[in-house]
């Protein structure tokens, strides 16, 4: 178990455990293991599908019932939660986060508070509440800091420095990228997942302030050096988000078309946001190559099965959906 925890945290999501869990768990009588056996499971869905999610859930839960362990309910029910929100459910997600959030509060470990809090960031953040997203980040920094956790404080550092972009603080999300990446190096982690994570913060930063060139640079990288096999869903951002850097600087219509292709067939199944952003991506390119005929096709589909669904796919996605079709609707505007 501590060594399928350590490969995430490198970047090494595929483990040979998980292939092995199912055929481990009929054989384990013990409930606090079982949980923990269903808690890896959830936690590895990017690299390992899950078909039955609310079984595993199912199972979990009632493991956790037998197994009284209220630090293992807690990292459960933040593991579902981030489930949840990574496949774009914000609703489910922020039940769980909340049964997490009330579990972790009640013990005295500024780790798994902390941890909590930054999911909880992270979920405010995706919704645009960035300054409340920051507050929360802040917290999980200080809990972290409490407890010595560099691991944490680098992942609630790099989580508030996302808050802060958002905000428009470029300056100060620089400085907390940069802290974030000290804290990675002095427990030994530079080129592990949070890394990643914040090389895509540092890229989105230059993104808002439209230096296309540099941040193309950094997920020009991202997508030669990460492992499409252990880190998926990183390798997809990278792909997407050159694309739409490439459909900016006037690039070959063909290599964007590849990339958002390959990028959807990662995440098809897996994240509805990032394939409908993979779609209005390349309806993008489609309206700056002149055909709206063929954008708005896929434009309508998108808003109709997302416009009711803005708390959950993002209400700025939407609104850009929306704004396209009226684009297309009326181009002489």
């Amino acid at each position: 178990m501590s060594l399928s925890s350590f490969n995430r945290v490198i970047g090494r999501r595929r483990t040979p455990l998980i292939e092995r869990v199912s055929d481990i768990l009929s054989r384990v009588e013990d409930h606090q293991l079982r949980s923990i056996l269903a808690t890896e499971v959830i936690c590895s869905w990017m690299v390992a599908p899950i078909q039955n999610v609310d079984d595993w859930i199912m199972r979990g839960r009632e493991s956790l019932v037998k197994a009284n362990d209220p630090s293992q309910e807690v990292k459960f029910y933040n593991i579902v939660g981030r489930y949840y929100h990574l496949h774009n459910d914000k609703v489910k997600a922020l039940q769980f986060y909340d049964i997490a959030f009330k579990f972790a509060d009640k013990l005295v470990d500024g780790v798994l508070q902390g941890t909590v809090r930054d999911s909880l960031a992270m979920v405010q953040w995706s919704v645009g509440n960035y300054s409340h997203g920051r507050q929360l980040a802040h917290e999980a920094v200080q809990c972290a800091r409490i407890k010595s956790d560099l691991h944490l404080e680098a992942v609630a550092t790099r989580t508030e420095a996302m808050c802060c972009a958002g905000l428009g603080d470029f300056s100060h999300s620089a400085y907390l990228c940069a802290r974030s990446r000290e804290l990675l190096a002095l427990c030994g982690l530079r080129g592990g997942t949070v890394n990643l994570l914040v090389s895509i913060t540092e890229a989105d930063v230059l993104l808002r302030k439209t230096e296309y060139a540099e941040s193309r640079k950094i997920y020009a990288a991202m997508a030669r050096e990460i492992s499409p096999e252990h880190s998926p869903y990183e390798y997809a951002i990278a792909l997407l988000n050159l694309a739409t850097l490439d459909i900016n600087m006037g690039a070959s219509a063909n290599t964007i078309r590849q990339n958002l292709n390959s990028a959807k067939a990662i995440v098809e199944g897996q994240s509805p946001s990032m394939c409908f952003s993979c779609d209005a991506t390349l309806a993008d390119l489609e309206l700056r190559k002149g055909h709206p005929g063929t954008a708005k096709p896929t434009l309508e589909r998108i808003y109709s099965t997302t416009r009711w669904a803005a708390v959950l796919l993002g209400v700025k996605d939407v609104a850009r959906v929306a704004s396209r079709l009226r684009a297309v609707a009326n181009p002489d505007m």
